[in-house]
């Protein structure tokens, strides 16, 4: 039986809406559980606080954006081990009233400019209340959905959220250790803000109707700096951005494409000279405005077992300073006793080093050790790139991927199950799903180069966690519609036959 056009219009318009309704339903489940779960709200933050001294340095004392008090910073120190809504109302309470220590221009963790910003904008905007990171980072996400509902289907918004939500009942939240070093909007969590708008770009990308707004895009573009501005790895998602576009650019010849990129580009660098322009001129001389790159890269050559470590430490004396010297693993004591190796090497005075740390020159330092190390172990560094860091990279995403029901309230194990349901209805109502797929692909394909260039463990492959149930998601999604089809084949035969 066939029906009237106005009828099947009819049928599709109810469908789309009933679909932006599981995505919004999802974000909003999403952004609940990040309230209501106890282990967020009581967790620590373990990278955080040279950004939240900057933010508080900022709105309590006056001080340039970015630029932070070192006696603020020994205050967050002093209440490391304590959940953030208790840390805040104790350093609250024990702020002085003029500010103490030295004004250091920028921060010293190494994390770059982008973390302090946003955690300014939060506090500045929410008050010295644990949440506020959180509420900065959901209305980022909220403004990526809104935008990405106008223009595609929404069933990657739906995986995304319920994949998001999932996440929240996992290893890295349930365990506490885990969750000290990667907190709900945190720096490590930040890299997750970037993905919807990269899906975003990348489906512009690969469209074959060009569409004409390229607000939309500059706008996704904007998010996605901010999310790698602080959280460095996410800049790998301009890479995938560039290929796709040269790739798709050259194919078909299409100028919506050069348009994009284009857009993608001035977006992104009126960011950067936004938050450049916001922080001390010492951000860019420093070497700080980005994130240390050499020093991870350096550190991941630790995890090959055969590297000698006993000649490490010939080769990078620092046994006056750091007299446990490079360990197993190097690890952060590792890049400091390498460091040390090259102060002492350069005759830098000890006193000037304590804003020299996790600077520009200290990763060029990185950087030179690294070549010769791997000069010196080219069969160790082989093995490490193409062994073991795979098969590390795997076990820390399938580390993350364990589940803990017991350890959360009723509520809360409610709402996962709803918004997994949502995620099972969005499946079951979408046609098409291939754009999808290798939109995730790519951008699986690209995170997971940061991690073969560094290093991996559980709490810094979140991306790759999220992008493995998106995954899981499309291939129950070609599953469902694989029998939906058939039953609907089948049904057809019978009509035909009688």
């Amino acid at each position: 039986m066939s029906y009237p056009a106005s009828v099947d219009a009819d049928n599709n318009g109810r469908m789309a809406i009933f679909a932006k309704g599981l995505a919004i339903s999802s974000f909003l489940i999403y952004a609940t559980l990040i309230f209501v779960v106890p282990q967020i709200r009581d967790g620590r933050y373990c990278c955080e606080q040279s950004s939240f001294s900057a933010a508080i340095s900022n709105i309590v004392y006056g001080s340039r954006i970015g630029a932070m008090y070192t006696g603020v910073f020994d205050i967050f120190i002093k209440h490391f081990t304590e959940p953030l809504p208790q840390a805040l109302d104790e350093i609250r309470a024990e702020l002085p009233t003029e500010p103490s220590g030295i004004l250091s221009p920028t921060t010293l963790d190494g994390n770059g400019v982008g973390y302090p910003v946003v955690a300014t904008a939060a506090f500045r905007i929410f008050g010295f209340r644990w949440w506020a990171p959180a509420a900065v980072m959901l209305i980022l996400m909220a403004a990526s959905t809104v935008i990405f509902l106008r223009r595609f289907p929404p069933l990657l918004v739906t995986l995304y959220f319920s994949c998001l939500t999932v996440m929240l009942f996992s290893w890295l939240v349930w365990e506490p250790a885990a969750r000290g070093q990667i907190p709900v909007a945190g720096i490590r969590y930040f890299s997750l803000v970037g993905e919807l708008p990269l899906f975003y770009i990348l489906l512009s990308l690969i469209q074959r109707r060009p569409f004409p707004d390229t607000k939309a895009v500059a706008a996704q573009a904007a998010i996605l700096m901010v999310s790698a501005l602080a959280r460095g790895n996410a800049i790998t998602a301009f890479g995938a951005i560039a290929v796709v576009g040269l790739v798709f650019s050259r194919a078909r010849r299409n100028i919506a494409v050069v348009r994009d990129l284009k857009t993608v580009i001035l977006s992104s660098v009126v960011v950067v000279i936004i938050f450049a322009l916001a922080v001390s001129p010492q951000y860019l001389t420093s070497g700080r405005f980005q994130t240390i790159v050499w020093t991870r890269v350096l550190q991941g050559l630790g995890i090959n077992p055969k590297l000698p470590i006993s000649e490490l430490n010939e080769m990078f004396p620092c046994q006056k300073y750091i007299p446990g010297g490079i360990p197993p693993g190097i690890d952060d004591q590792g890049s400091q006793c390498i460091w040390f190796a090259y102060v002492i090497e350069h005759n830098i005075p000890i006193e000037s080093l304590w804003n020299k740390s996790y600077g520009g020159e200290f990763d060029s330092a990185m950087r030179s050790a690294f070549f010769r190390i791997v000069a010196r172990y080219p069969r160790e560094t082989l093995d490490t790139l193409i062994s073991l860091k795979p098969r590390i990279t795997i076990g820390s995403v399938a580390m993350t991927l364990q589940f803990k029901l017991s350890d959360y309230p009723p509520m809360a194990i409610a709402l996962l199950v709803i918004s997994l349901g949502l995620a099972l209805a969005a499946a079951a109502t979408s046609a098409r799903f291939v754009r999808e797929a290798i939109v995730v692909s790519v951008s699986t394909l690209f995170t997971a180069t940061a991690y073969l260039a560094a290093y991996a463990n559980p709490w810094v492959t979140s991306d790759l966690t999220l992008y493995c149930l998106i995954l899981s998601g499309l291939a129950t999604c070609a599953t469902i519609g694989g029998v939906v089809g058939l039953v609907r084949h089948r049904k057809m035969e019978c009509a035909d036959g009688g």
